[in-house]
C-alpha cells in the first residue's frame, strides 16, 4: 500500500511535469479560438470513460481548475471500481498557437530542475514514446517504465490533451482506450 502511494504521488508529479513543460513559453494576445470554458471531467464524461475502458468509474473530480480565458486547463482524475487501476485527463487551451514536437516537449522536460531527476526520466520516455498518425496535428503515447502510459495530443493549432493512465495490466488495450478517448475529446470541441 506504501508503494502504491508512492507510486501515485510520482505519478501526479510526472503528469505536472509533462504538462507544465509543454506549457511554458509566453502567452501572447492573440486569440485562441472561442473563450468557452474547459471543464475536462464534463467534457470526458465518467460514464464515456467507463465505457471506453471497459471499468466502472468510481469517482470523477476535478483536479485542476483554470477553465476561461485565452489560456485555460482543466484536469480530471478518474478512480475505477477494483483493480487499482487510474487515469487522468488534462485539456490545456494556449493564448497563442502552439507549434511542438514529440522532440520540442522531451527539451522541455529535460529543461525542469528537480532534485529526483524526474524531468529528464519523463524526458527520455518521451524520446523512447510513439508517434500516432491520424489523431489531432500531433500525437505521440510514451510509457515511464511501467509506472504510467500517457498519450499526448496537440490539434486545433491550439489545443493540448494529455491522458494518464496507470495500473491497467493491458497495456495495448489501454493504448487503444487512451486514444478512443482523445477522439471523443477533441470531438466534444
Amino acid at each position: 500500500m506504501k508503494m502504491q502511494r508512492i507510486t501515485t504521488h510520482r505519478t501526479i508529479g510526472l503528469l505536472s511535469i509533462v504538462i507544465l513543460c509543454a506549457s511554458c513559453g509566453s502567452e501572447s494576445n492573440s486569440a485562441a479560438g472561442p473563450g468557452v470554458e474547459l471543464h475536462a471531467c464534463e467534457i470526458a464524461p465518467a460514464s464515456e470513460v467507463a465505457r471506453i475502458f471497459g471499468n466502472p468509474v468510481s469517482d470523477a473530480s476535478p483536479s485542476m481548475e483554470s477553465v476561461n480565458g485565452k489560456s485555460a486547463r482543466s484536469q480530471c482524475s478518474y478512480r475505477f471500481e477494483g483493480a487499482g487501476m487510474g487515469l487522468s485527463v488534462q485539456v490545456r487551451r494556449y493564448g497563442h498557437k502552439v507549434g511542438t514536437s514529440r522532440q520540442a516537449d522531451a527539451d522541455a522536460s529535460r529543461k525542469q530542475k528537480d532534485s529526483l531527476g524526474i524531468g529528464e526520466d519523463v524526458a527520455n520516455a518521451i524520446e523512447a514514446g510513439t508517434d500516432i498518425e491520424g489523431l489531432g496535428d500531433l500525437a505521440y503515447d510514451f510509457d515511464d517504465h511501467g509506472n504510467y502510459q500517457q498519450l499526448v495530443v496537440y490539434w486545433k493549432d491550439y489545443y493540448q490533451l494529455a491522458i494518464i493512465s496507470f495500473g491497467g495490466t493491458d497495456t495495448g488495450k489501454m493504448a487503444t482506450a487512451r486514444q478512443e478517448l482523445a477522439r471523443l475529446v477533441m470531438d466534444s470541441m
